[in-house]
């Protein structure tokens, strides 16, 4: 019995991670297991760009299970020695204090690599909340796009 209802569970996540819709669902159990065993962090980082400039598209949650996503896109773009590697955090639906260090820390790491590291403005409202409670929008450099309008706050 339990190790169907695993089963199903993992199928359940696998489903709902290859969906379109960013919906979370809740999947239970009926055994010893734990519901965080089944949730899954997603994120999804898609880099674009040439020359010297990287835009790294992020996209789902970035948090404790899901930050060394992060951390390894900006190695490899640094290691292609981009001069200015940019995060676009429009599609981020949760980021908790592991993917906000993550965010700080990407800023140390391509300053030691000689790139220039900006936050695509407007950033969605739940780090604009995280960054208020936290007070830490001073340490972060945030950079509008070229032919963006600037956003309304």
């Amino acid at each position: 019995m339990c190790q169907n209802s695993l089963q199903f569970a993992r199928n359940a996540v696998n489903a709902i991670s290859q969906s379109t819709s960013r919906s979370r669902a809740t999947v239970s159990a009926v055994c010893h297991a734990s519901w965080w065993e089944f949730e899954r962090s997603m994120l999804d980082v898609e880099v674009t760009g040439r020359g010297g400039r990287r835009v790294l598209f992020l996209s789902g949650q970035l948090d404790l299970n899901s930050a060394s996503q992060l951390d390894r896109a900006l190695e490899a773009v640094c290691a292609d020695g981009v001069r200015e590697v940019v995060l676009n955090l429009h599609k981020v639906d949760f980021i908790d204090t592991t993917g906000l260090g993550t965010i700080l820390s990407g800023r140390t790491f391509c300053k030691q690599h000689g790139c220039r590291y900006f936050i695509d403005t407007p950033v969605p409202a739940s780090f604009k909340r995280l960054l208020d409670v936290t007070g830490i929008q001073h340490h972060l450099p945030f950079k509008r796009r070229v032919g963006r309008r600037a956003p309304m706050t």
